[in-house]
């Protein structure tokens, strides 16, 4: 392990504990969005609720058989869904932003960033401190239509069942502007604190639910745009959601923090390597 000086790791020790505790108290934020948001529509507890991809067996009639995806019809999701769509005030997910799911991408790579447009997948984005996986062309076709914006929301509409299919991550201003696969269904409002609001609705364990359900295909469920942004959720006064948004876009703030500290502290690292081997 290289030892890069005193004053070095002392700085970077400082960036690293700052990132931690932003993060620390981001999900204490999260958490208290989550709590208001459900003492404010009386919703059930989940905890031990079956998901989409554990449920006991059941029966439905055939005249509701609408679709015969099981999970569908699994009586705990839709409970969940339903509890949604009762609780107050709601509209359609589509009516209040845009969801859509570009399609198919044709994945040009270059060699040289200055070409390219930083490319990313679910499996970065829901890490910390994603890193591309590489750099598609700027002259591929269609590309702009991948290009994502902060505080969109992203959706993992692909994988199996109880991976990360159905998770949401939001753009934050380290991947904003970049390319995004096409397996990320995109929530684009035009507020942040909407945004932040659908975040905690979308999350929760009823959002969760909610959106699991619509998965259909046996190999690798998907996620379809239309279904998704059929789902009727609640929707109350601006202040009620500004409420329930601001703890959600305090913690959005202290996690980008987060995230440019620890870069400040990784180029710190890799800067003092780069010296001593230069030495």
């Amino acid at each position: 392990v290289p030892r890069l000086g005193a004053k070095t790791e002392r700085d970077v020790h400082a960036l690293i504990e700052t990132a931690a505790r932003n993060r620390s108290r981001a999900h204490v934020l999260r958490q208290e969005a989550q709590s208001t948001f459900y003492r404010q529509f009386s919703l059930s507890d989940l905890v031990d609720a079956d998901t989409a991809e554990n449920y006991a067996s059941f029966s439905v009639q055939a005249s509701s058989l609408q679709r015969f995806d099981a999970a569908h019809h699994s009586p705990a999701c839709r409970a969940a869904a339903d509890e949604l769509a009762s609780a107050g005030e709601t509209k359609r997910l589509d009516e209040v932003a845009r969801v859509f799911t570009p399609g198919i991408l044709k994945r040009i790579h270059v060699e040289d960033p200055g070409y390219g447009y930083p490319y990313f997948s679910g499996t970065e984005l829901f890490q910390y401190d994603p890193q591309p996986r590489g750099h598609l062309s700027r002259r591929a076709p269609k590309i702009d239509d991948y290009i994502v914006r902060e505080n969109w929301l992203l959706i993992q509409d692909a994988g199996q069942l109880g991976g990360l299919i159905g998770r949401l991550v939001r753009v934050t201003p380290a991947f904003a502007n970049s390319v995004v696969s096409n397996h990320l269904m995109r929530v684009a409002t035009e507020e942040a604190t909407d945004a932040a609001y659908l975040s905690v609705v979308l999350s929760s364990p009823h959002g969760y639910r909610a959106i699991t359900r619509n998965a259909f295909g046996s190999s690798i469920p998907q996620l379809d745009p239309a279904h998704i942004g059929a789902l009727r959720l609640p929707w109350p006064k601006e202040a009620v959601r500004q409420r329930i948004a601001e703890p959600v876009l305090e913690a959005w703030k202290l996690e980008d923090e987060a995230s440019g500290n620890v870069s400040k502290a990784t180029k710190k690292v890799e800067d003092a390597i780069e010296k001593g081997a230069a030495n």
